[in-house]
């Protein structure tokens, strides 16, 4: 049987249906909510229960972890904060979630530290002539590198060179 709104997924019978649409339904996640809507997205499923239960999903988990929302951790909103600093131990309901890293260059978490050093390879720049030592040391643009250059190492004064950038000794 074919999903209707994912003709990617296919179910074995109906009652696998009934199970597989009762995990990607967006239903309030209170044992004891008397709602029994469906929402139509994530948001609004969100607003319903931080208006009515004081709880929220982490946004950077929603983005980062790739599990069903009825599998989602909720937090009550004054204790979110504990989580992105501190992450989660893990249960027998789920495992560890590690606190979530912070690029101060764009002011902006990321959900693992390998999603964040992948952000930071794409994004930000490193000096090759570093040793290992500062070998994970980011710039947030080829002007502050150039500021290294120019106190670390020795940044070559000919325009011809500084207009290919990367040239210092």
């Amino acid at each position: 049987m074919q999903d209707k709104e994912d003709d990617t997924i296919f179910y074995e019978d109906s009652k696998a249906k009934a199970a597989g649409m009762q995990l990607r339904s967006l239903q309030c996640l209170m044992y004891n909510c008397p709602s029994t809507q469906n929402f139509p997205n994530v948001e609004s499923l969100r607003r319903h229960m931080e208006t009515q239960h004081q709880k929220t999903f982490c946004k950077i988990c929603l983005a980062g972890r790739t599990v069903f929302i009825r599998e989602q951790r909720i937090y009550h909103v004054k204790a979110l904060r504990n989580h992105i600093d501190h992450g989660d131990p893990g249960t027998d309901k789920g495992a560890e979630i590690l606190p979530h890293p912070w690029c101060d260059f764009c002011e902006q978490y990321f959900f693992n530290d390998q999603i964040f050093l992948d952000h930071l390879q794409r994004n930000h720049l490193t000096c090759h002539l570093c040793d290992d030592h500062y070998k994970n040391f980011y710039y947030n643009d080829y002007l502050s590198l150039e500021t290294h250059f120019n106190k670390s190492h020795f940044l070559c004064p000919y325009d011809e060179c500084k207009g290919k950038c990367y040239v210092a000794f």
